[in-house]
């Protein structure tokens, strides 16, 4: 296959798998921040730090926004890599094939079509892991690589690789697990997992940047964004305290009694 023809094949089937996981925590998003936007509003740890009420508002959506969106994106995207390796292990010019195991492995066992090495590979969004977390993820590959090393006769190697490149958030990551795994950054895994080399991750950087923006556009996030920023915008200048909208209610809710924006 030609490099062009697979660069192609890259960016749709990864574009799919993005939108699919995307729409999906979308979806979950669109369900559930109502509710956490109003827990958020009983936490007076967030909300006695601001005095006003429209910046208390606004605030305490971006606080659920956020915080929703870290546990909703994280597993739905390493789900999505996991499938699109899946997808492309067919293919000529894909350097992997995916060893099938039990689900309960890691995330990724693959092994090289040139070299015939084999990873066990755990993914993760960023890799920003406190030390707890940190340990047990450790435990955890290292488990995993021996098992499957008695299974296959044929020793892993244990990686912890993050999706994006965070040059800071990596460094802090391999110096947490010194050298009981190898940590592959955002940009060595995507060359890694795209090209079966290093020294490919700008190129490869690209792709995925391509693919998940096509992606992102077509699952309209947008449409969330505009939903509650209406909501926003009504209270703003008013003497209102604003409630988030309820399923099947149109535009805003509000109700009188809060400190108007100085």
């Amino acid at each position: 296959m030609l490099e062009e023809d697979y660069r192609e094949k890259v960016v749709q089937r990864l574009k799919e798998c993005f939108r699919e996981a995307l729409i999906a925590a979308r979806r979950s998003l669109e369900k559930n921040l109502s509710e956490r936007i109003e827990q958020k509003k009983d936490q007076w740890i967030y909300t006695l730090l601001f005095e006003d009420f429209w910046r208390r508002n606004k605030a305490t959506f971006w606080l659920a926004l956020t915080s929703s969106m870290e546990s909703t994106l994280g597993g739905r995207i390493e789900k999505a890599v996991v499938a699109f390796v899946k997808h492309l292990q067919g293919e000529e010019t894909f350097p992997w094939k995916v060893e099938v195991l039990r689900a309960e492995w890691a995330d990724l066992v693959l092994r090289h079509k040139g070299n015939n090495s084999l990873y066990v590979i755990e993914l993760k969004l960023g890799g920003n892991l406190d030390s707890k977390n940190r340990q047990a993820n450790v435990q955890r590959i290292n488990q995993i690589a021996q098992q499957i090393a008695q299974k296959l006769n044929h020793k892993p190697v244990p990686v912890i690789a993050t999706l994006m490149d965070q040059p800071a958030v990596t460094k802090k990551l391999r110096s947490g697990v010194k050298q009981e795994v190898v940590v592959w950054s955002g940009e060595e895994f995507w060359s890694y997992l795209l090209f079966g080399t290093q020294g490919e991750g700008s190129r490869a950087m690209q792709l995925v940047r391509k693919a998940y923006s096509q992606a992102a556009l077509e699952a309209k996030f947008e449409k969330l964004f505009q939903k509650y920023s209406k909501v926003l915008k009504s209270c703003s200048r008013s003497t209102m305290t604003c409630i988030t909208p309820r399923p099947g209610r149109r535009g805003p809710a509000c109700r009188r009694g809060g400190r108007s924006r100085k």
